[in-house]
Order: C-alpha cells, then structure tokens, then sequence
C-alpha cells in the first residue's frame, strides 16, 4: 500500500497561487499548512475526464482550485470566483473571476481558463460519465 502526502500551504484558501506564495517554501505567519496523510493509491488526478475514477476530493482540492465551494450547511460561496448571477430566463450564468490569481507558472487565471475546463469536462470524447448532469444548450 503507498501513502501519500500532499500539502498545501495557503493563505487565501484557494490552490491557485500566487507568484509570490509560490516562490515561499514556508507557511507564513499566520497562514494555514494543510498536510494530507492517506494510506492509499491515487486512481487518477485527471477529473476532466472520469470524476468517478480520480481521486479523492481532498487530493484535488489541494492540487485544483474551484470557482465556488460548499461552506457548512450546503451554502455555495466563492473561491476562485466572486459571484454569479443568472440571466432572467435562466439559460446563461455570468460568474465573476477573483482578479489577481495565477497558476503556479505565473500565467494569469483567466475566463478562457474556465471555458476551456468546462468544455473538456463536457466533451463526450473524454469519456466523463458526469458530464450527462450538466446539460448545456446552443453549443
């Protein structure tokens, strides 16, 4: 059996870093040292293509960033994002990126970063056997 131990530093709460928290090998003071300590094998780390077969939650968030999380009581709140809001009809969403964020190589996070990883998610090609939980329209 391989252990595996991830960690992630952070001090906004989110895993896309800054240039700046990236180039720091120490946690800050008053940051957080998330440290992630399982007995087991990792399926996968590739959720665009089969969420069923990647790993764990706890893996991923600590390696990908998402755009709003689950807070206590099932409430959704922002993370890479600051806010959504719905068009009338309800067939488009808007959602505000968090300005400032960067991957780890320091290119930008941007809304084409989101589109593309949406889309590589919908792809039937890539197999994703959620994708049939998102339907999307007028592609």
């Amino acid at each position: 059996m391989a252990v595996a131990a991830a960690v992630l530093a952070s001090t906004g709460g989110i895993s896309v870093a800054t240039s700046a928290s990236a180039a720091s090998p120490h946690v800050p003071n008053g940051g957080i040292l998330h440290v992630l300590d399982v007995g087991t094998q990792w399926p996968g780390l590739d959720s665009g293509t089969d969420p069923q077969d990647a790993a764990d939650s706890s893996f991923l968030n600590a390696i990908y960033g998402q755009l709003f999380e689950l807070a206590q009581g099932n409430k959704v709140v922002p993370s890479q994002a600051t806010g959504y809001k719905f068009s009338d009809n309800f067939q488009t969403v808007t959602i505000n990126l968090r300005h400032g964020l960067k991957f780890s190589n320091g290119d930008p996070f941007t809304a084409a970063d989101v589109a593309w990883s949406i889309n590589r998610a919908l792809d039937p090609k890539n197999g994703n056997i959620g994708a049939a939980n998102f339907p999307v329209k007028g592609k």
